[in-house]
């Protein structure tokens, strides 16, 4: 019997080894890109309306998209694809981060989304779940290269783009100022996700007992 209730409490706790799901909401206040979304256009993501990507950042720092893609931080664009994937994703203060730094942009002619560009614009990338509210931080506890192979094993999404109305407040990223909603506290999400932490709790407790 504690055997049985060890391995589900196992794998409960191998199920938050990723972050929460989540969509981009795209942060800049003035432009016409804020509260855009971000899609993923012939495996290059873009600003854009319909179809917006979404998926997990795992426990190896990868942003894995729910069609089984990972995002690939590029010198000129940020692609997808299923043979490799850069690792050092995370998400902080309710943002997307690549090596701890937020300093993405959006290309003004192409509309292509950017990692570290001297031209385009500034933007935040909001880390956004399914009730509209921000996801909880989420930081892996295994990424050291800035590319890896990746597998291409699928999930399932059921994401849908939605934005709250808030007041707005200034958030500075290195590609400057821009203004970020504060939006309402998570209610089913971030609840299962500490929920989820509880049983994982108990479920190293079961495994002392043992």
């Amino acid at each position: 019997m504690f055997a049985k209730t060890l391995v589900a409490l196992s794998f409960a706790a191998l199920s938050l080894a990723d972050s929460q799901e989540f969509g981009l909401l795209v942060i800049r206040s003035g432009s016409q890109y804020q509260y855009a979304s971000i899609v993923d256009t012939d495996s290059t993501l873009q600003v854009g309306s319909s179809n917006a990507v979404d998926g997990v950042i795992t426990d190896d720092g990868l942003f894995k998209l729910s069609d089984g893609s990972y995002v690939v931080i590029g010198s000129d664009s940020i692609t997808v694809g299923s043979s490799k994937a850069s690792n050092k994703f995370s998400i902080s203060s309710g943002y997307l981060t690549y090596d701890d730094s937020q300093a993405f942009s959006i290309d003004s002619t192409s509309g292509h989304l950017l990692y570290k560009s001297q031209t385009g614009t500034g933007i935040g990338l909001r880390a956004t779940a399914k009730s509209g509210s921000a996801v909880p931080d989420f930081k892996p506890s295994h990424s050291s290269n800035s590319t890896t192979s990746a597998s291409s094993n699928s999930t399932t999404s059921a994401f849908s783009n939605s934005t709250t109305s808030s007041t707005l407040s200034t958030h500075t990223t290195s590609s400057g100022n821009v203004t970020t909603p504060s939006v309402s506290t998570a209610t089913g999400g971030a609840n299962a996700y500490q929920a989820g932490a509880g049983i994982a709790a108990v479920g190293a407790a079961v495994a002392l007992l043992l």
